[in-house]
């Protein structure tokens, strides 16, 4: 009996560290992500504007942090994140600054951060290409 206790509980250990590394993956940056064709004649400017307008969808809070960057915060209740965005006239590029509640170990972080990154750079693309077709 003792030696099936200690086998269920290596299995247990197992299965918790096990569900805890699939929940984290690789941090996702984008780099260099290019500005949608649509959005190409778009100034700095628009450029900024529109990367703003695009967050807001996802409540995403902006700061300008200087010529060409942005940071922005994204919080629920048990999660916050912090990240920079550069842009210029052709592209932009976001990256993590800092992390609460999301289980980061060095480059690796719960998979709900990639998840807002990719939302996001979405929702700036869609806001681009829109503000391009109004003519804004």
């Amino acid at each position: 009996m003792k030696g099936q206790s200690r086998f269920l509980l290596v299995v247990v250990c197992g299965a918790i560290l096990a569900s805890n590394a699939w929940a984290l993956s690789p941090v996702l940056n984008v780099v260099d992500h290019p500005v949608p064709r649509l959005a190409e004649r778009l100034s700095v400017d628009d450029v900024r504007k529109n990367i703003m307008l695009g967050g807001l969808k996802r409540h995403w809070k902006f700061e300008e942090m200087g010529p060409g960057q942005l940071k922005a915060t994204q919080e629920d209740a048990k999660r916050r994140v912090v990240i920079s965005v550069t842009y210029t006239k052709t592209g932009y590029s976001i990256t993590l600054l800092e992390s609460s509640g999301m289980q980061q170990k060095g480059d690796q972080i719960h998979e709900n951060y990639n998840r807002w990154v990719r939302y996001l750079t979405q929702d700036i693309d869609d806001q681009l290409s829109m503000a391009a077709i109004a003519g804004n």
